[in-house]
């Protein structure tokens, strides 16, 4: 396995976040989420050079059972897991969790993976840590005004003292502080952390965003027609490949 620094990815890049276990777990049909993933990573291959992931999640059943059918998008480092510089192995990423299938899932990996590029965790948390303070503490802010519709002040004013004293903050951290938390104010707010996860992850290593679902931007953008429709790379790929398709068949019946 090469290890690379992540400005030594080259050409058009996303970081594909569908494989989080956070996703996966609340999946109930996995076999219909399997063909939707497939889907978008064809659409991503189309058009990136290179689709960077989390190597942590890689650990997860779904995933592993994934790439072990399809092992050359690793082997080819067409996808890329991103690596913390800490790990120095695959055995590395694994928890002290039970795993009956670990040790399959490592000597897999160690066989397979082409490339992985590095990121520091020190490059992230600060960000992550200051843009879900800044939006909690802003009562303009979309999440703010939101928040301050479902929660009191001072219960406000107890998640971001919350959050304030600690210095690891990370997506597991919030869960303390909103266990009384209405269910709406729940959802709001893990919805906006994994959003400033998926978007942070991206940074660190120098690529896009592929946000797994657009349903954690709560508006739509409006067309010429008036009419509403969500950007994403999946349906930036239909409106050109349609497009393409329309004048080829076109210009096929003139001749």
């Amino acid at each position: 396995m090469r290890r690379i620094t992540p400005v030594e990815l080259c050409g058009p890049r996303c970081y594909f976040t569908n494989f989080d276990y956070r996703i996966t777990s609340r999946t109930r049909n996995l076999s219909e989420f399997r063909k939707d993933v497939e889907r978008k990573l064809k659409i991503l291959l189309l058009l990136k050079s290179r689709i960077v992931c989390a190597a942590s999640h890689l650990t997860s059943d779904f995933v592993f059972d994934f790439f072990r059918e399809n092992p050359e998008l690793i082997a080819g480092s067409h996808i890329v897991p991103a690596m913390r510089v800490d790990k120095a192995t695959v055995s590395s990423l694994f928890s002290k969790s039970p795993d009956l299938r670990m040790d399959e899932k490592i000597s897999f990996y160690e066989d397979h993976i082409g490339t992985a590029v590095n990121w520091d965790r020190k490059d992230n948390v600060p960000w992550f840590k200051k843009a879900f303070l800044g939006a909690i503490k802003d009562s303009q802010s979309p999440v703010g005004s939101r928040l301050a519709k479902y929660l009191s002040e001072e219960k406000i004013s107890t998640l971001v003292e919350h959050v304030e004293s600690r210095e690891d903050f990370i997506r597991g951290s919030i869960e303390e502080s909103i266990v009384d938390f209405p269910d709406t104010a729940k959802e709001l707010l893990r919805s906006y952390r994994e959003m400033l996860y998926h978007v942070g992850g991206s940074s660190v290593v120098m690529c896009e965003s592929a946000l797994p679902q657009e349903n954690y931007i709560d508006y739509d953008l409006v067309g010429s027609q008036n009419t509403r429709f969500r950007l994403s790379e999946t349906n930036i790929f239909w409106k050109l490949f349609l497009a393409v398709l329309g004048n080829f068949s076109k210009d096929s019946f003139a001749s």
